[in-house]
């Protein structure tokens, strides 16, 4: 197969929006294309079941209390994310975004 039928077949997906997402290994962000150009298809998949940040959160949220002060005291949801990010502890689900 050649390379540019790999690309088509690769990239045939809806990506997420989500343009500064720090989850490189999720198989929506842009970042994993193979072929920019040409047409290809948006959506935000933030919040939802699909993303792999996201699906996690809830449980998180409900079991940590540093994470529900953290989402507590900042009116957008990204920047309690990357507090997070930055003080994690070792079992966190949000440890794993930084290390990728």
């Amino acid at each position: 197969m050649n390379e540019s039928l790999i690309a088509l077949i690769h990239d045939d997906i809806t990506w997420c929006m989500e343009s500064d997402c720090p989850m490189i290994d999720c198989m929506r962000n842009t970042i994993n294309m193979m072929n920019r150009s040409g047409i290809h298809s948006y959506a935000m998949f933030k919040g939802t079941a699909e993303c792999p940040v996201s699906k996690g959160l809830d449980s998180c949220v409900d079991g940590c209390v540093y994470a529900k002060e953290c989402f507590s005291k900042y009116d957008d949801p990204n920047d309690a994310l990357q507090e997070l990010i930055a003080k994690y502890c070792d079992h966190c689900m949000f440890a794993s975004i930084e290390e990728d």
